[in-house]
């Protein structure tokens, strides 16, 4: 059961990592783009003797700039990717940053709001930061993959941390998990997506959130959309 549980885990983190390869490739589009119409401008200006020093230096700098970008969305995806056995304390609010730093571009360039209500800003939690980082990922994920197929008008996702601080909600506004599944979405493989054969998403998000942090997690279900609710023990609990 253990064998079978860490390679579910593995499973798990390789679903998302392959997710975040899709989000990489997104967001270095726009700046390889500019990149490439930049040093086509400035192989014009050189050709026609109308490149001037403050030109270059300008363009220059647009350029770094462009690359800082890139360079910080593969240093989010290492830290994302990189094993991390010890536990610390850490505050929501970075696993909730560290989430939307990878995958906000892609969730905004399908018509989708996503926003964020911290009520709690200095709310902690002691365990794996990427472990919270990777559940937050799949349910965003996951409340994307409902909007898209159900073509919600003025599709939106919220994250929320209320003002306890004890708890983390991600909210959608489809049209809610069918009845018929309620009780099932949890269960290992199950999936109402009718590409795969079966997913370990959510069901790993509950063991993850169980087993690694204590808590548990919810789902409250309407017609007007899906919220997930992640109970979590404080830093202070836990001492």
């Amino acid at each position: 059961n253990q064998q079978k549980e860490q390679l579910m885990q593995q499973q798990s983190k390789m679903a998302a990592m392959g997710e975040m390869s899709n989000y990489i490739a997104h967001q270095w589009k726009q700046p390889l783009s500019v990149i490439s119409s930049i040093t086509a401008q400035l192989r014009f200006k050189e050709s026609i003797e109308a490149l001037d020093s403050q030109a270059l230096t300008e363009d220059l700098y647009k350029i770094d700039k462009q690359i800082q970008n890139m360079s910080k969305t593969m240093i989010d995806f290492n830290n994302f990717a990189k094993p991390n056995s010890y536990k610390q304390s850490f505050r929501l609010e970075e696993s909730i940053v560290e989430c939307l730093s990878m995958i906000q571009p892609f969730i905004e360039s399908n018509g989708i709001t996503i926003t964020t209500e911290i009520l709690n800003p200095q709310a902690s939690v002691f365990g794996q930061k990427n472990f919270l980082t990777q559940v937050l990922l799949n349910l965003v994920n996951n409340a994307k993959d409902a909007l898209l197929s159900d073509n919600i008008s003025n599709p939106s996702i919220s994250i929320k941390i209320n003002k306890e601080g004890n708890q983390l909600e991600v909210s959608d506004n489809a049209k809610g998990v069918d009845p018929v599944f309620e009780d099932s979405v949890f269960d290992a493989y199950f999936s109402t997506k009718a590409e795969q054969n079966g997913g370990v998403g959510l069901h790993m998000c509950k063991r993850i959130i169980e087993d690694r942090f204590n808590g548990t997690l919810e789902l409250l279900n309407s017609p007007n959309g899906a919220t997930f609710i992640i109970f979590l023990k404080s830093s202070e609990q836990f001492n």
